[in-house]
C-alpha cells in the first residue's frame, strides 16, 4: 500500500486519548487496552496498559496484579520493537521475581525467558545467552532425573542462539544433548527425535559435513514416516530438507522425485490453489530446468504465476518473481515474444513497488524534520514514476507529486507547491481510469 505509513502517523497525532485515570480499576483498563491492541488502536492501547499498570501498584508490589501489570506492557512494547521500552520493566519483573522466590527457584523462570528472547531480537546475544544458561541450571538444578524430557526446550533455544553467534561447534554440543535426552526417554524410534535430527542436520550442513547432513536427515524421514506414514505433512521438513541438499550438490535425479512428493503432500493438505504449493512448485520447475526439460517445467512455472496472482494479487513483488521464473523458461525454448510482456510487467511491478517505498521512506525523513534528503528521495520517487516501462503511472504519479507538494508547503516554498499540486490535478482523470493502491498524503 502507498504511503500507508503517511496515514498511520497522522491519524497518531489527532487521536484524542480518553481520561485513563478515572479509577475504573485494574480490570477495566487492562481489558480497554487488549481491545484497543487488537483494533490496531496503539496509542490508546499503550495508554490503558500503564494506567493498569499505575493501577495495580495501589494493591503493592506483592500483588500479582502488579507483575501481570509490568508483563503486559513489556510484551505491548516488545511487540511494537520498542526494545528499549521493554527492557527496563522486564528487567525489574526478573528482580522483583528473584525477590520474591530467590534466585534460584524455578518460578522466575518465566521472566528470565522474556528478557533472554528480548535481549536475542535487539541483538544483545551475549546477555541472552547468559539468560538462556541460568534457565538451563535451574532447570538441571530443579528437575528429578524422571523429567530430564522437559530440559530439551532450553538445550534447544540456547544450540539455535549459539548458532546464530557462529559457535556451531557449541551449539552442536547441546543439539546432541537433547537428541540423547529424546532417545533415553522416548525410544530411538520415536518422532519427537526428528526435531533434533533436522537441527543438528542444518547445523552438519552449515559446516560443510554434508554426508552427516543426508544420514541425519535420512534417520529424521525414516521416523516420520515409520510414526505417521510416507504421505503425512510430517514428512515435509526431512523431504524439503534433502531436496534441498541434494539440489545444492546437482544431484538432481534424487531431488526431483522427492520434491514431487512434496508437492502432492501440499496439494492433498491444503488444495491444489493454495499459496503453499507453490515454493515447492516452484523448485521442481527449477530443477527441471535444470535437467534441460523447459518445455515441462513451463506448465508448473505458469500454474504458480497464477496462485501467486490470485494469493497475493497481480501487482505484488512476489507475482514479479513469479514472472520472472516463467520467462527464464520461455527464452530457453526460443519464445522470446512471450517472455517480453512478462518482463515488462515484472519490471513495472518492482519499479512501482520501489516507488512507493521512496515515498514511504520521504515521509519518515520529513517527519525527522531532514526535509533536504526527504525532498531528494520524492524526486526519485517522480522520475520513477514517470518512467515506467510502459509509460507514466498516472496515480502513482498524481500520489507522489501530492505528497511531494505537502513537503514543499512545510518548507515555505508555496509556489512550488502549487506547480506540483497544479500537475497532480492534470493527473487526476488519468489516475482515476487506473488502478492503485496509494494512500494520499
Amino acid at each position: 500500500m502507498l504511503v500507508i505509513l503517511a496515514r498511520v502517523l497522522v491519524l497518531a497525532t489527532l487521536v484524542v486519548l480518553p481520561a485513563v485515570s478515572d479509577g475504573s480499576g485494574w480490570e477495566e483498563d487492562t481489558a480497554a487496552a487488549k481491545a484497543a491492541y487488537a483494533q490496531g488502536r496503539y496509542d490508546i492501547a499503550e495508554a490503558r496498559f500503564k494506567a493498569a499498570l499505575a493501577a495495580a501498584r495501589d494493591f503493592g508490589p506483592k500483588d500479582p496484579r502488579t507483575a501481570s501489570g509490568l508483563r503486559q506492557l513489556a510484551e505491548f512494547y516488545r511487540a511494537m520493537g520498542r526494545y528499549s521500552d521493554a527492557e527496563p520493566l522486564l528487567l525489574k519483573l526478573v528482580a522483583e521475581s528473584e525477590k520474591a522466590f530467590g534466585a534460584a527457584n524455578a518460578r522466575i523462570i518465566p521472566d528470565l525467558h522474556r528478557l533472554a528472547w528480548l535481549s536475542k531480537a535487539s541483538g544483545d546475544f551475549a546477555r541472552a545467552e547468559a539468560l538462556f544458561r541460568r534457565v538451563l541450571e535451574i532447570r538441571e538444578a530443579t528437575l528429578p532425573p524422571a523429567r530430564a524430557l522437559e530440559l530439551t526446550p532450553d538445550l534447544e533455544n540456547l544450540a539455535a542462539l549459539l548458532q546464530v553467534m557462529g559457535r556451531p561447534a557449541d551449539a552442536e554440543a547441546l543439539y546432541l544433548r537433547s537428541l540423547a535426552i529424546r532417545e533415553k526417554t522416548l525410544g530411538p524410534d520415536h518422532f519427537d527425535l526428528t526435531a533434533d535430527l533436522n537441527n543438528l542436520g542444518a547445523l552438519a550442513l552449515s559446516m560443510k559435513r554434508t554426508q552427516d547432513a543426508e544420514t541425519l536427515y535420512r534417520r529424521s524421514l525414516s521416523l516420520a514416516e515409520h510414526a505417521y506414514g510416507p504421505e503425512d505433512p510430517a514428512v515435509l521438513p526431512a523431504i524439503d530438507a534433502l531436496a534441498t541438499l541434494y539440489l545444492d550438490q546437482k544431484r538432481l535425479a534424487e531431488c526431483e522425485p522427492l520434491l514431487r512428493r512434496a508437492v502432492a503432500i501440499k496439494e492433498r493438505t491444503h488444495g491444489p490453489s493454495h499459496i503453499d504449493v507453490t515454493p515447492r512448485l516452484d523448485k521442481l520447475a527449477f530443477v527441471l530446468y535444470l535437467q534441460k526439460r523447459p518445455s515441462e517445467a513451463e506448465p508448473l512455472y505458469r500454474r504458480s504465476l497464477a496462485i501467486w496472482e490470485q494469493s497475493m494479487g497481480p501487482d505484488n513483488p512476489a507475482t514479479a518473481t513469479s514472472l520472472d521464473n516463467l520467462g527464464v523458461v520461455l527464452i530457453a525454448q526460443e519464445k522470446y515474444a512471450e517472455a517480453e510482456p512478462l518482463y515488462r510487467r515484472s519490471t513495472t511491478i518492482r519499479q512501482r513497488a520501489t516507488t512507493e517505498s521512496l515515498n514511504n521512506l520521504a515521509l519518515v525523513l520529513s517527519m525527522r524534520n531532514r526535509n533536504d534528503a526527504s525532498e531528494a528521495t520524492y524526486k526519485m520517487a517522480v522520475r520513477l514514476a514517470e518512467r515506467m516501462p510502459d509509460g507514466p503511472d498516472p496515480a502513482l504519479l498524481s500520489v507522489t507529486l501530492e505528497n511531494y507538494s505537502a513537503l514543499l508547503h512545510k518548507m515555505k516554498r508555496e509556489a512550488e507547491a502549487r506547480r506540483l499540486e497544479t500537475r497532480a490535478r492534470a493527473l487526476a482523470p488519468k489516475a482515476s481510469s487506473s488502478s492503485t493502491s496509494g494512500t494520499r498524503n
